[in-house]
Parts: C-alpha cells; structure tokens; sequence
C-alpha cells in the first residue's frame, strides 16, 4: 500500500496497525496519513501506532488507552449537531 496514494478503494476497518512508518514522515505528510486512515476506520475501530509515533492533526478524534506496553487509540463516536 503506498501510504502517499489513494484510500478510495480501501474499504472500512475495525483495527489499523501503522507501525514504525510515520516516523520517516514530514509533520504534514504524517497528518494527511493519519487524516486518511481514520476516514477508513469504523466507528469505534482502533488504530495502532508505533510507540514513538503520534496522532499528528487529528488527536481531537481520539481517545488514547494505555495497554501494557504500549498504546491504543480508539476513535470517538462522532458527536452529530441537530
């Protein structure tokens, strides 16, 4: 998968490991990733990074679980204005 490309055909999924790769990633280039990879995520899914890596640009979307020795990330029901 070239993380730079397209996500369209990608489908939608529970769990997404995205390990140890964005650290070679610009500030920018990593937000654009990360901002595509949650637009492929289920509600609720989760999204495993690296232990150095961070949710660059799209923190606000997520809610962080510490699970030994490491980290998850949990995406937030989206909150809809009625």
């Amino acid at each position: 998968m070239n993380l730079l490309g397209s996500y369209a055909l990608m489908g939608r999924f529970d769990v997404i490991f995205c390990r140890n790769v964005l650290i070679y990633f610009s500030n920018d280039v990593k937000a654009d990733i990360l901002r595509k990879l949650t637009m492929c995520l289920n509600p609720g899914g989760y999204l495993i990074l690296g232990s150095t890596e961070t949710l660059v640009g799209v923190a606000d979307k997520y809610e962080m679980m510490r699970c030994n020795p490491g980290i998850i990330y949990h995406l937030k029901p989206q909150k809809y204005a009625f």
